[in-house]
């Protein structure tokens, strides 16, 4: 029988290319050739997006990072501007998890998203048996998904092309 295992760099190359001609142009990701974006506007992104549309969450996502830009500038937020700020995107239990994530990464990390898998997945987040939370969605953001979305993270570098 012959050989028909996946050429995976062909794969890779194919999938890339059609991503850099179809992608959407979206507010948190990095348009192709550009600099990376910061792991914060995709963490932020991530959280907005979960049970939420795209075209709902970016006047939001807009808002935020105009106020609170940096990770540690939400991280010194008060509770109530935050969650002012969220209303709308309704699951305020988000917006909570998102501050408490915000002040980990501010406070244990100097406003750096960690470099690591175990890291990241340690960072303060929603426990339970099915917890697809917005920490794992970094984690499979950076190391599944879209290589271009985030920075130079060393997750981040394993699916880069």
């Amino acid at each position: 029988m012959p050989d028909v295992s996946p050429d995976i760099d062909l794969i890779r190359s194919q999938l890339l290319a059609w991503y850099d001609a179809h992608a959407r142009s979206l507010p948190w990701r990095a348009a192709v050739g550009a600099p990376r974006t910061e792991p914060y506007r995709v963490w932020l992104s991530e959280v907005m997006l979960q049970q939420t549309t795209v075209p709902h969450a970016t006047p939001y996502f807009h808002a935020f990072t105009t106020r609170w830009p940096t990770v540690s500038d939400l991280a010194a937020a008060e509770d109530a501007e935050v969650m002012g700020a969220w209303a709308g995107l309704g699951y305020y239990a988000r917006a909570r998890n998102l501050l408490a994530c915000a002040r980990a990464v501010a406070g244990a990390h100097g406003g750096v998203f960690p470099d690591t898998e175990a890291a990241l997945l340690a960072l303060p987040r929603r426990h339970g048996p099915r917890d697809p939370w917005i920490v794992r969605g970094l984690v499979e953001l950076a190391v599944l998904l879209v290589p271009r979305a985030c920075h130079q993270h060393p997750i981040c570098r394993r699916c880069v092309r």
